[in-house]
């Protein structure tokens, strides 16, 4: 029942999340990941803090510290289940979320799994109940119960990523309130230390605000900053050079250096000018002076700056490298994606009227912000033969096309773009009608669709 109604690509070490979410690298963010990391394998919990909540802004690397910090727990074999929401991934379903939490435990926990078993036996529809009744039935009665017979049972940590999002604030806020109050009412009667990390949305600080006076909640904070050079650097020297040949020390540390001040903190800004510069449409060198010869015109136009700014400059730069001719098409399959996060990517080339290879070489010059994943069946998260979706590297670049203030010409919000992108999917039904001999009589479909404006 549990492996049935759970979402296996959520775990830290799943096939899909290893293609989508990178942990730090060796040498980098240390002083966070070992002080989580010894918070998790401390033996004495008692006069501890049990819920820990890191926060920070998006693009600051909180999803690879909780991966890293995911992976060295599990080494040390004090983990005892994590979940990575993913709204790009489709993982972020809050039905299947303390299920998933629960097939998890019953694998790292032996005294758990015994006494759920039983529970479960009797009461084989707790998948279907709501998400307290899941949480106290799978999760905190079985452990309750363990404690009754006196049977001790080692701490394990379960690390929660991207609380913010899972689907819908009044969820988020649910299973923050399920959380955070078991630990306050039963410490350390409950065996399960619990770290979540996710950006600082209001409902989510509001939830947490209750217990920041008490020993058993931690909170830190992951905010944009210079401390990080030189850790960005590390980044930057190691992903780089191995593009370059061995006898050559490039890029030059004076190249680092810029890079490091374009970045200025920002880690996913990092991630993405890497893959930039990887991209084997052009030689790395070329693509580098082309980052080289953008920051510096960013300079010359002394433009205002914001912790965005940057990033979001760089953004219009990829975009307009797509010519006239196909942005359009970019713009309404990216919009489609959005209203439509399930449409895969055969039913944006019947949309667009293009051969899936044809629809491919379009996105072309946004693959260091985008990539392919294969779709996968809702009920287990199964592949689907050929099925194929567009998932972001991260969450910011919609934000940025979703925002007018930020991407500005490029934003997606606009009433020609849903227009444009409405026409297509009503000209497809159309012609589907067509195709299977319905007459236009029967159809409500009117006869030249493309005058239309849709509000």
């Amino acid at each position: 029942m549990l492996r049935d109604n759970s979402i296996p690509a959520a775990a830290h070490d799943s096939y899909e999340t290893e293609s989508y979410k990178s942990s730090c690298l060796e040498g980098t963010r240390t002083q966070h990941i070992d002080d989580i990391t010894a918070w998790t394998t401390r033996i004495n919990q008692s006069q501890q803090h049990r819920l820990l909540w890191m926060w920070g802004p998006a693009g600051v690397g909180k999803s690879a510290i909780a991966k890293s910090c995911a992976e060295k727990t599990a080494e040390k074999g004090r983990l005892g289940a994590s979940f990575f929401f993913s709204r790009t991934q489709h993982d972020n379903d809050p039905k299947r979320f303390f299920i998933t939490i629960a097939h998890q435990l019953v694998q790292n926990v032996d005294e758990y799994r015994r006494v759920l078993g039983s529970r479960i036996r009797h009461n084989q529809d707790l998948h279907t109940k709501g998400l307290h009744v899941q949480f106290h039935e799978l999760i905190m009665k079985p452990f309750l119960e363990l404690a009754r017979q006196n049977v001790g049972v080692q701490d394990k940590t379960v690390i929660i990523d991207g609380l913010d999002e899972c689907n819908g604030d009044p969820a988020q806020s649910k299973i923050m309130e399920l959380v955070a109050k078991s630990v306050i009412k039963y410490g350390d009667k409950i065996p399960l230390l619990w770290a979540f990390f996710s950006r600082p949305e209001s409902h989510i600080n509001r939830e947490f605000s209750p217990y920041s006076s008490s020993y058993l909640f931690a909170k830190v904070e992951l905010p944009v900053s210079e401390s990080d050079d030189g850790d960005i650097r590390l980044y930057f020297r190691d992903k780089l050079r191995a593009l370059a040949s061995v006898d050559t020390v490039w890029p030059s540390e004076d190249t680092l250096d810029i890079l490091v001040a374009m970045v200025a903190g920002l880690w996913i800004y990092a991630a993405t000018l890497v893959r930039f510069i990887m991209d084997h449409e052009d030689l790395p060198r070329q693509r580098l002076d082309r980052v080289l010869e953008f920051h510096s015109q960013r300079i010359q136009s002394n433009t205002k700056s914001s912790v965005t700014a940057e990033l979001d400059a760089f953004y219009k730069m990829i975009i307009s490298r797509i010519s006239s001719k196909h942005l359009p098409i970019v713009q309404h399959s990216l919009l489609i994606r959005h209203t439509a996060s399930e449409a895969a990517l055969h039913i944006l080339c019947n949309i667009q009227g293009l051969a899936l290879e044809d629809l491919k070489h379009t996105l072309s010059k946004l693959y260091s912000v985008l990539t392919f994943i294969p779709g996968r069946k809702r009920e287990r998260g199964e592949p689907f033969p050929g099925c194929v979706h567009i998932s972001f590297y991260h969450a910011s670049f919609m934000e940025f096309l979703l925002d007018k203030t930020r991407s500005e010409g490029y934003c997606l919000e606009d009433r020609h773009h849903y227009t444009a992108s409405a026409t297509k999917v009503l000209r497809l039904f159309k012609d589907m009608y067509a195709m299977n001999g319905i007459s236009r009589g029967m159809s409500f479909f009117p006869g030249d669709i493309s005058c239309r404006e849709w509000n």
